[in-house]
């Protein structure tokens, strides 16, 4: 999980939209922890159990797969500071018995289960998201309720409008060699700001709002670098203030829109 040291807190809309987006972002990676300790709780359950099938001692597998569900769950409903704590402490449960495993099976001479690399990483991500605690517990002190519920509503939107018809909506794609299909949408707020919206497409499978931000409209340049070799789509960069999206593919009804949104 991302801390982001450099981020404003609330002294105005586009800033107060920013930390709701903020904590848009840290809501999805809890999510995916809560999805892993179920996981891998459900998993040692399965082990626990077919252990006591066959007459063995399943006990350890048991409490560690139930307290994995439980702890997944719990960090599934809540959203409070201390979440952050319980997915570190869960992430380094699972270094724990992935490192001990490997202990126990180089001491009794027996098949290795675990993983050496799972371990370290999963002790590095603990260590991590400790750190990103005292962050998460700032953007919950100075967030908006009403701010946040209204984000919610804007990445509602974004997800079911269809930008050719929504005069407020503009939709580009990002296109790189090694990492997935990045499909982003804007929408105008208020006439003077923006909302940029990051959606991931893996196997025709869409992860929708992977991040999302705000931006004032006038922080906002689309520079045209070229044309697609077939078709009439547009290779373009958006420049925002010291940072840039490249290697963007927009059409030419999109770029037009993008220019006057």
């Amino acid at each position: 999980m991302a801390s982001g040291p450099g981020i404003s807190f609330p002294q105005n809309r586009l800033e107060k939209l920013n930390v709701a987006a903020g904590l848009h972002g840290f809501d999805r990676a809890l999510i995916r922890s809560a999805r892993g300790s179920i996981g891998w709780g459900l998993f040692s359950l399965v082990v626990s159990a077919l252990v006591f099938a066959r007459g063995g001692f399943g006990w350890v597998n048991l409490i560690f797969g139930g307290l994995l569900v439980v702890e997944g769950i719990y960090e599934m409903r809540a959203r409070e500071a201390r979440v952050i704590k319980v997915a570190a402490a869960t992430l380094g449960v699972l270094a724990v018995w992935n490192l001990c495993s490997i202990a126990v099976a180089y001491y009794l001479h027996t098949r290795l289960v675990a993983s050496v690399w799972a371990g370290i990483l999963q002790a590095l991500g603990a260590w991590t998201t400790y750190r990103s605690h005292a962050f998460y517990a700032e953007l919950l002190r100075q967030s908006d309720p009403a701010t946040n519920e209204e984000l919610a509503m804007l990445l509602q939107h974004a997800k079911t409008a269809d930008p050719a018809l929504d005069p407020s909506v503009v939709e580009f794609k990002v296109k790189n060699l090694t990492d997935p299909l990045q499909i982003w949408k804007i929408i105008r707020i208020d006439g003077q700001l923006l909302l940029f919206v990051q959606s991931e497409e893996i196997l025709n499978v869409v992860k929708y709002a992977i991040q999302c931000f705000v931006v004032k409209k006038d922080q906002m340049r689309l520079e045209i670098v070229g044309e697609k070799m077939f078709g009439q789509d547009q290779k373009a960069v958006i420049h925002l203030n010291e940072t840039a999206i490249k290697n963007v593919v927009v059409s030419q009804t999109m770029s037009s829109k993008l220019q006057t949104l």
